[in-house]
């Protein structure tokens, strides 16, 4: 409940105008909630109570990657980096950069960093399935698979795995278009298949489970998913 907390946090503000804990909080809200230009200006209040905090530098470079324009990408890697600075063990900064590189079509600088991560975080899922992103892009689809599966070995029952991070556009929707186009067909079918048993109006993942069934020759059941496709 991201509004009625931001409510909240402005109240505590109010009587405590100093209070560090109400501005990280509120700027992780607006954060969420796509404020970023709030987010950062609570963000940076947090910096002049606390100026090495490292949480709050990440959480700047987090959100200026998410923004995603040039400079706000460059503004992004200064930021993790000072991170790093002062917490060379702090894996998210790690995981951070290496997204900000990979949107800069760095992708060898992208995987260093998430090895790095990874390095410091071995299970973390976010980050193994953020390598498997990266991988895929570079067309390593064999190595890129066996991340997504290392990933949905940490966290099973998650097929979405949306970092706490925010970072959402990275799904395993790539794990599953890595299935189909190494012509894995029946693997794909399984994966689409508890993608729409999680979200069943999903037309994405019942089109590309229609095209693996039609593959492989069923295609009365093809049919089926494309008629739900066109409803």
């Amino acid at each position: 409940m991201y509004e009625e907390a931001l409510e909240d946090y402005t109240k505590a503000l109010e009587i405590e105008p100093s209070h560090f804990k109400s501005y990280f909080n509120r700027a992780f809200c607006y954060d969420i909630l796509g404020s970023y230009k709030k987010s950062l200006e609570d963000y940076f209040e947090c910096l002049k109570l606390k100026p090495d905090n490292v949480r709050t530098l990440h959480h700047i470079g987090s959100v200026y990657e998410k923004i995603s324009t040039n400079k706000a990408l460059k503004n992004s890697i200064i930021f993790f980096l000072k991170a790093l600075k002062i917490d060379p063990n702090y894996a998210p900064s790690y995981n951070g950069l290496g997204l900000v590189y990979d949107a800069m079509n760095n992708r060898e600088k992208a995987l260093r960093n998430f090895d790095k991560a990874l390095l410091i975080a071995p299970k973390n899922a976010v980050f193994l399935q953020n390598k498997a992103c990266c991988l895929r892009r570079m067309g390593n689809l064999e190595e890129g698979l066996n991340y997504f599966r290392k990933a949905l070995t940490y966290d099973p029952e998650n097929t979405q795995i949306l970092s706490n991070l925010g970072y959402k556009k990275y799904s395993f929707n790539f794990f599953r278009a890595i299935l189909r186009k190494m012509g894995k067909y029946e693997e794909a079918i399984e994966a689409y298949t508890e993608e729409i048993d999680y979200s069943p109006d999903n037309a994405k993942a019942l089109n590309n489970r229609a095209f693996c069934l039609a593959k492989l020759g069923m295609y009365d059941q093809a049919v089926m998913d494309y008629s739900l496709v066109l409803e």
